[in-house]
């Protein structure tokens, strides 16, 4: 279960990696997206001529550490996030 620490440094963790990783998401992504939801991801698809739905439910899992490591440290310039994410192991 997550202490009030762990949701500290989540917070402070999205809260700097958004601005940035938001710049690179492709325009019709809604997952999990500031101020985009379903029924906008809807909207969007009627627009479309044909609609890709992934299904990556274990896909987190069966990510290499080190590659999110070097993903994570490329869009986020500022040591304490780096330093944040690599020493919360779990």
């Amino acid at each position: 279960m997550p202490t009030v620490a762990d949701r500290i440094a989540q917070t402070v963790v999205a809260l700097t990696l958004e601005p940035r990783t938001e710049q690179i998401f492709h325009a019709d992504s809604y997952g999990y997206r500031p101020g985009r939801s379903a029924h906008h991801a809807l909207a969007a698809c009627r627009k479309k001529d044909w609609v890709l739905d992934v299904d990556i439910r274990a896909f987190f899992d069966s990510l290499d550490h080190d590659l999110v490591v070097n993903a994570v440290a490329a869009t986020s310039p500022p040591s304490s996030v780096g330093c944040c994410c690599m020493s919360r192991g779990g």
